[in-house]
């Protein structure tokens, strides 16, 4: 399994690779997303891949609730 960490996760390339894991789920785990400003997308992408590491070029409380597993 190949573990990746994501740089623009919410950006048009972010994106692309994120469904490309999507397709593959059983060959990556998906360690760390960065995303700029788009925070619902970048929620979405925390809730469905699950990465241990999160970053948001501005911090959200919001965002931070979900790592406190």
């Amino acid at each position: 399994m190949k573990k990746v960490v994501i740089f623009g996760s919410t950006g048009t390339i972010g994106v692309n690779t994120l469904e490309v894991i999507r397709r593959d789920r059983l060959s990556f785990e998906v360690l760390g997303l960065a995303g700029k400003s788009n925070k619902k997308l970048l929620r979405a992408q925390i809730e469905e891949f699950g990465p241990r590491f999160v970053c948001l070029e501005e911090p959200d409380t919001e965002l931070r609730v979900l790592f406190r597993r």
